[in-house]
């Protein structure tokens, strides 16, 4: 996948994901709209770990997008939302990450440009 191409697909794959993973995100950004800033001191083993799991997250989400998509009820899209999301979150701790820290993280490269293109960077790397 080209920069340009990851560039455009990090901010909703992430939206996505901390939507995705229940309540940790629910949380995370009730916190933020309380006015506090998101945490900057991220080590570098940190990121890696967050851009393996946004790969990862996004990868489990592809594969589940057209099934839900196709769910003849929404209860049945609902089950498989939630089976997807308990993968994604299988992935990001797989990774070493919290729901949470994932959240954080993603909250922090949303707000902070430079953090934003070091991550791209990284995912870059892990889809290499």
């Amino acid at each position: 996948m080209s920069i340009t191409a990851i560039r455009q697909s990090l901010p909703a794959m992430l939206i996505a994901a901390t939507l995705a993973l229940g309540s940790a995100g629910v949380a995370s950004a009730q916190t933020m709209e309380q006015g506090a800033e998101p945490r900057t001191d991220w080590s570098e083993q940190e990121l890696q770990s967050f851009a393996a799991a946004a790969v990862g997250v996004d990868e489990v989400f592809a594969r589940w997008r057209d099934d839900i998509a196709e769910a003849e009820t929404a209860e049945e899209a609902n089950e498989m939302q939630q089976q997807a999301s308990e993968e994604a979150a299988e992935v990001v701790e797989e990774e070493g990450l919290t729901i949470e820290e994932y959240n954080e993280i993603n909250q922090a490269i949303q707000a902070d440009p430079q953090l934003y293109e070091q991550v791209i960077q990284l995912i870059e790397q892990e889809q290499q």
